[in-house]
């Protein structure tokens, strides 16, 4: 059965039993969000869309990984741990887990 998340359009998970149960969120063809047993990996792909970052959130509350992703004027910001972290476009953002 789909959970939440895979039923969303243009979502797909892809969990790899090679890595240690590594689980990928890929929106269109880019993995936004990579679950791996020591961390998380969020990337929008350059793409800094509503879409993306309302999905982001929807993965880190499926799997409660306690992240949450918002704009605050013209940044994006992701909170985890009591931290507001700023995220640059581009880059990934690693959240130790």
């Amino acid at each position: 059965m789909k959970s939440y998340i895979e039923k969303k359009k243009a979502t797909k998970v892809l969990r790899n039993k090679n890595f240690g149960g590594e689980i990928a969120v890929r929106l269109h063809e880019t993995d936004i969000v990579i679950i791996r047993k020591n961390n998380i990996i969020l990337d929008t792909g350059g793409y800094n869309t509503s879409l993306t970052l309302r999905r982001m959130n929807e993965v880190s509350k499926e799997f409660e990984l306690g992240y949450r992703v918002y704009r605050k004027d013209s940044l994006v910001i992701v909170a985890y741990k009591g931290l507001d972290i700023p995220f640059v476009d581009r880059y990934l953002i690693i959240l130790s887990r």
